[in-house]
């Protein structure tokens, strides 16, 4: 009864729903930290 509650179930749905996008932001992010140490070993100054 109470897992079958309309209001349970908009919640778990809700976070779900945070839970991908706060993966797809930290992959966003990983993906522009690797591209930026990339760029910076290219152009000769070994700053990482």
């Amino acid at each position: 009864m109470f897992l079958s509650n309309n209001f349970v179930r908009g919640a778990v749905s809700g976070l779900g729903l945070v839970n991908l996008v706060a993966g797809f932001v930290d992959l966003a992010l990983l993906f522009a930290a690797r591209d930026r140490r990339e760029i910076s070993l290219r152009d000769g100054t070994g700053r990482r």
